[in-house]
């Protein structure tokens, strides 16, 4: 099926050339200045234990907000706004949600209800890269959850070479993003309804994956 996606519109960035970083807080309670892992200790961590994930299925009348990744995994496909959550961030699920949106779009959003569900995602470098050795695995354990756009000033981040706007399912998407927003509700037959909602109450599913 043929791609139909809108590129957002966004200014051009900004971006001081720092490192890709982990930020690690000890304990909910404790003070809000992370500690910065350098991208090496990064990488050994994720190689050694699961991640904790929120992805973020944006709404507005356009479609669905997706970025075009700069990193792996899902190197340059596009996915969903989120990502890693913080050790000892004490933070309510949907504010941690609000957060990553904001932070890596200024798009202010707000969680429409419950995650459509846990999904186990393993992912093994197919080729060597300046993180890792080609065989190396990472596995994430995502909760994607819906939010509706609020308002805001779009923009792009370091994440993100672009964002776009999703209103067709199509062929080029990962399996993981396409079954995603499939299990979301929003795209009956395929095509984008922001009023969609879920055939189900929640899904668990394991995907495999080597790129």
């Amino acid at each position: 099926m043929a791609e139909k996606q809108r590129e957002a519109r966004v200014p051009t960035p900004s971006i001081n050339a720092i490192s890709s970083t982990l930020r690690v807080t000890a304990g909910a309670a404790c003070p809000t200045q992370p500690k910065i892992l350098a991208p090496q200790v990064f990488w050994e961590v994720r190689g050694q234990a699961c991640r904790f994930c929120i992805d973020c299925i944006v709404t507005a009348d356009e479609g669905i907000l997706m970025g075009l990744r700069t990193s792996w995994p899902l190197k340059d496909k596009l996915c969903f706004i989120g990502g890693g959550v913080l050790l000892g961030d004490g933070r309510k699920f949907e504010d941690i949600a609000a957060s990553k949106v904001e932070s890596e779009t200024g798009i202010v959003a707000a969680v429409r209800g419950a995650p459509i569900g846990s999904y186990s995602l393993i992912f093994k470098r197919a080729r060597d890269d300046e993180n890792g050795k080609a065989g190396s695995v990472t596995h994430d354990i995502v909760l994607p959850i819906v939010m509706d756009v609020k308002g805001g000033n779009l923009r792009t981040d370091m994440q993100h070479s672009k964002l776009v706007w999703l209103s067709r399912l199509n062929n080029d998407l990962h399996p993981y993003v396409s079954q995603a927003l499939e299990d979301s509700g929003l795209f009956p037959n395929g095509s984008y309804n922001r009023n969609g909602s879920r055939p189900h109450q929640s899904v668990m599913r394991t995907q495999y994956s080597e790129e």
